[in-house]
């Protein structure tokens, strides 16, 4: 018996709340539901994974192996533990129970035998677990154990540990997922999920140290920045002393500037180019930024003008502002006050919590605005460790802010002989050097109390001294400074040197070598350069999915070609390790794995993740039994927006025929943005479970990138099929490989030469129902030919088809092997009539091609060289000499 509780709790989970009844039944029955108590460890980071967990009821918290770092907090209707099972990987974090937690845990096994009766319902928890990994393997790339641990006490002591809820809500967001901090920032607010979500699967995170430029006036580039923890200077390095226009803190973006300077002046958002950057930014602190790059912003901004004008819109006013700021730099007192109010952060992360007591510190800038009085305050502020703080007294996150009221009052507090002192003036005289030692060390950065001490007391104002960044990157440096390791020069040979030895090393050897000693091992590990080509084919007997698991954690995300053909040892396990691990890390462009019996549908389609697939230009499947149509979808991308092909991804289960799709999971479809965007070669022979359905899928989304297509024995492609493709135009297609594809007619070639006309390689041998109008309409659409293979054709070649290949002047190779309608005539036409570029014809097994035909006789017999099949004729009248194969 099912408890009915049951049931409606797992209807409300996301991923289940249009399944089919008959799913929602087997998973509880399956279900063991297990209670922990506060502060109980449910998984550990490292541990093999066996089971995954939907929380029933309660809170659990992410953390990092030590808990110090809590990377996420998970409530109700969530899941975990998805991945290690998913992708056989031990457990990529630690989960602790923050309240009294019921969890329905379901194991590997039970999973297993539960999903391959409902394919799309494995395809959604396969995509969560490879979003999820992808986000792990973006901190990994930008040096982040977690974006909560941004906010803990850095190595100089000058920052405090404690986190103010909006950057402690801000940091757990980003890392649950980054569409949920995409979307706390009001200039995305409005966006759709889909749109949001595509934005997350593009966007990186990077981490810049303390003092560090960004990037400087005039560098190219149309790239924005939003800032998740830190804090950055706006800096103007036109004046004699650079001006600070700005400062930043999270839930901040710069580099709108450029975006718009890109576009052109119709504010069209077409034919965007980069421009150069109108100011310096450079960090305060150790900063953690997320980068939108300029061509998806273009594209967003194209779909929701609202975004476009909102950016225009903060471009103007900090424009408006910095001009200001410049042209009354010497002023002690703002005019117009009223310029310098910005959106506080609270509105960019939270519209519903407008208490300023949530976040009293956030993003505090050197001045302060008095909207009563309607001056500024000069004086910054700055926060000791003891000092107690009153919540009567507002502080207002400003941004920007002006410079021109504390550049005067440091001038004034350190004498006239440090008012040139700049970023210039590392290599000043004694004397500048000794005006900076006697200024007192007061941090550049306000430094807030302890969270004990908020209740009650004053600010404490102190005197500000502003310290000019060359001193801070000298102090920054003599404090992290350590001795340069030798291992550069350890042994007898260079390290440049031992990679080259290593690079002609198979990669059997190289696993040998790196036990010689550690640095060979550190070599080995950390180059670049080496095994970029993975070729497993040599020992393809002995791979298996516990070999592949180590070779994949030997190469990293280095390789960028793998070819696994004929490893039929290979299953899900290791194929969805090997491909997530480099796939996502990396930058995977091919992959061979002809006769890879094992690997299902499900981990092929693993490939189609953007995170994974987003470079991969070329896949060969030849002979993989589990090739369908729902993998060659899910390969060429685009999402779903019909019924009808979200039919075509629901299957339905086997053992339940009743059931009926009805339209499930129409929110996934539009915000999965599926696909390898780069796949251009494609190798899908002996794929005996594609249909006209996979032709009429490349003809309407890939038709303007496929380059190459192989298509050997597909015998289920019909007429139908290539009838898709004279809608659309392949202009990008050279070659095409249908042989033994023994159903297509006239139809299927007329199709296809008028849809790719810029062939240059095609293979119809074994088309027997052709005829010769077939290659008539060919050899007069695709002139560029090069290579054109008609064997076996049966009554399709003729003397009149070789008068048609005559006029292929660029025609170098052509095979026509048992073509017995072609004779001597034939023949002669063509040598005679074909241009210079012909090299080879392949006349094996045509017994009539040394014949006249009407009893025209015996021909002149070629006399082949000794010990081959191939004769070498001279023709004129350019004295050509052409290999003909008998």
């Amino acid at each position: 018996h099912i408890p009915p509780e049951l049931l409606d709790r797992l209807q409300t989970f996301s991923l289940f709340k249009n399944a089919p009844p008959v799913f929602l039944k087997l998973i509880a029955k399956r279900l063991k539901l297990i209670q922990f108590h506060p502060q109980e460890y449910i998984l550990r980071e490292g541990e093999p994974s066996k089971s995954m967990y939907w929380i029933l009821r309660g809170t659990v918290g992410v953390t990092s192996a030590d808990g110090e770092a809590t990377s996420a907090e998970l409530g109700p209707e969530s899941f975990f533990g998805e991945i290690g099972i998913m992708f056989n990987r031990p457990r990529t974090a630690t989960v602790v129970a923050r309240t009294r937690v019921l969890l329905g845990v379901l194991t590997a096994d039970a999973l297993n035998e539960v999903l391959p009766d409902f394919p799309l319902i494995e395809r959604l928890i396969r995509d969560e677990a490879q979003e999820r990994l992808a986000m792990l393997e973006k901190k990994k790339r930008a040096g982040l154990a977690s974006l909560s641990s941004l906010n803990r006490n850095n190595s100089s002591g000058k920052f405090s540990s404690n986190l103010s809820a909006v950057n402690a809500s801000l940091a757990a967001n980003t890392v649950t997922s980054f569409p949920d901090f995409l979307k706390s920032l009001p200039i995305f607010k409005s966006l759709p999920s889909s749109i949001i979500h595509e934005l997350a699967l593009d966007v990186e995170l990077k981490k810049f140290n303390a003092f560090e430029y960004i990037f400087k006036k005039g560098d190219t580039g149309r790239d924005i920045f939003f800032i998740v923890d830190g804090e950055v200077e706006v800096v103007d390095p036109a004046l004699d002393v650079p001006s600070i226009l700005a400062r930043l803190g999270p839930g901040k973006y710069f580099g709108e500037m450029a975006f718009l300077i890109s576009l052109n002046e119709n504010n069209s958002l077409e034919t965007p180019h980069n421009s150069q950057r109108s100011a310096d930014i450079r960090t305060v602190a150790d900063t953690v930024l997320l980068v939108v790059t300029g061509d998806k912003l273009a594209n967003i901004c194209e779909k929701n003008p609202l975004i476009f004008n909102e950016i225009k819109k903060t471009a103007g006013e900090r424009n408006q502002h910095n001009d200001f700021c410049i042209a009354d730099k010497n002023s002690t007192v703002l005019s117009h006050p009223k310029l310098l109010k910005r959106i506080p952060v609270k509105a960019l992360v939270d519209e519903e919590d407008s208490s300023e007591k949530s976040f009293p510190f956030n993003n505090i800038c050197w001045n302060k605005i008095s909207s009563e009085e309607g001056t500024t305050e000069m004086d910054p502020i700055e926060y000791s460790q003891h000092t107690p703080i009153n919540h009567a007294q507002k502080v207002e996150s400003v941004s920007p802010v002006s410079e021109c009221h504390y550049t005067q009052s440091i001038f004034s507090s350190s004498g006239s002989s440090t008012s040139n002192t700049s970023i210039q003036s590392s290599n000043g005289n004694d004397k500048k050097r000794k005006s900076h030692s006697q200024l007192p060390l007061i941090k550049v950065n306000p430094t807030p109390p302890p969270i004990n001490s908020i209740s009650v007391g004053r600010f404490q104002r102190q005197p500000f001294h502003y310290m000019p960044i060359a001193k801070r990157l000298r102090l920054t440096n003599s404090n992290h400074s350590r001795r340069r390791s030798s291992v550069l020069t350890a042994g007898p040979l260079t390290d440049r040197i031992m990679l080259i030895v290593f690079s002609y090393l198979d990669l059997k050897t190289l696993m040998k070598v790196r036990r010689v000693c550690s640095r060979w091992a550190h070599l080995l590990a950390a180059s670049p350069d080496l095994v970029r080509n993975l070729d497993l084919t040599l020992w393809n007997t002995a791979i298996t999915d516990n070999v592949l698991l180590h070779i994949t954690d030997f190469v990293g995300d280095r390789p960028q070609h793998i070819d696994i053909s004929n490893c039929f040892h290979i299953t899900d396990v290791g194929f969805s390790y090997m491909v997530n691990e480099i796939g996502i890390r990396g930058n995977l462009k091919s992959l061979k794995m002809k006769s890879a019996w094992k690997i299902s549908s499900m981990a092929i389609m693993d490939l189609s993740f953007p995170s994974v697939g987003q470079h991969l230009e070329e896949i060969n499947l030849t002979n993989c039994r589990n090739v369908n149509d729902d993998v060659f979808e899910r390969l060429i991308g685009c999402p779903c927006d019909t019924d009808h092909q979200k039919q075509l991804h629901y299957k339905g289960p086997s053992r339940f025929p009743s059931l009926k799709p009805d339209n499930i999971y129409d929110d996934y479809f539009n915000s999965h943005n599926i696909g390898c965007a780069n796949l251009k070669k494609m190798d899908l022979s002996y794929c005996k479970h594609m249909t006209d359905k996979s032709m009429a899928i490349l003809a309407g989304r890939a038709s303007d990138r496929i380059e190459e297509l192989i298509l050997t024995r597909c015998t289920t492609i019909t007429d139908n099929g290539f009838h898709y493709w004279s809608l659309h135009q392949f202009p990008k297609l050279r070659k095409l490989v249908l042989k033994d594809c023994t159903f297509l007619s006239d139809n299927s070639i007329i199709s296809i030469a008028t849809s790719a006309p810029n062939l240059t390689y095609l293979d119809i041998s074994f088309c027997c129902a052709l005829t010769d109008s077939a290659i008539d309409f060919l050899c007069f659409c695709c002139k560029d030919l090069r290579y054109l293979n008609i064997s076996f054709c049966g009554g399709a070649v003729s003397d009149i088809s070789l008068i048609s290949i005559s006029r292929l002047q660029y025609l170098e190779i052509l095979i026509i092997r048992s073509c017995l309608r072609v004779t001597r005539e034939g023949i002669d036409r063509l040598l005679a009539g074909s241009g210079e570029s012909l090299k080879l014809i392949d006349l094996a097994q045509c017994k009539n091609a040394h014949h006249y035909p009407f009893g025209g006789g015996p021909a002149e017999k070629w006399c082949p060289r000794s010990g081959s099949r191939s004769a070498f004729i001279k023709i004129e009248p350019f004295d050509r000499v052409i290999e003909i194969i008998l």
